[in-house]
């Protein structure tokens, strides 16, 4: 039970890391990170479950436990207690953090798409203020044509 007990609380002290804001460009890559946990949180789950069957039987006052009782019965009630009440906080910690990195995810994703937006303006601005009028026909005739696309451009 100690053992999954320190699990859960390194797993936690995982979920509580604050590097959701420090690193929103990589949200994809946390949300990755954040699987594997989630992984490891359904291997804890089913060594919990064995963990509180072997209590229960051991508890279980029809089995018989000959000569060697290495805590008594409130102890481990309370230790499965315990046990059972950090991980479930522990679901709760990885609940709140996924959903944390969804949202990173989403504010990550517009900025991307403002960064798009913002090079295009510049690249689109650039060429709509440049002095360059043309010096013949065919130069000129280019020129237009490029407005005519920046125009198309703006207007879909």
């Amino acid at each position: 039970m100690q053992y999954i007990f320190e699990w859960i609380s390194d797993l936690k002290w995982r979920l509580k890391s604050d590097d959701i804001e420090k690193y929103i460009l990589s949200a994809d890559d946390l949300l990755q990170r954040h699987s594997l946990i989630e992984a490891d949180i359904y291997v804890i789950d089913e060594r919990l479950k064995r963990a509180i069957t072997d209590a229960d039987e051991y508890l279980n006052p029809d089995v018989n436990i000959d000569g060697y009782r290495p805590a008594t019965s409130e102890e481990i009630e309370m230790r499965s207690h315990n046990l059972q009440k950090a991980y479930e906080e522990l679901i709760e910690l990885s609940r709140k953090r996924r959903d944390l990195l969804e949202q990173a995810k989403v504010v990550s994703k517009f900025y991307s798409d403002v960064g798009d937006a913002e090079f295009w303006i510049d690249e689109k601005q650039q060429t709509m203020t440049s002095p360059d009028m043309g010096h013949d026909v065919n130069t000129t005739d280019s020129l237009v044509a490029k407005h005519k696309l920046i125009e198309n451009d703006m207007s879909a």
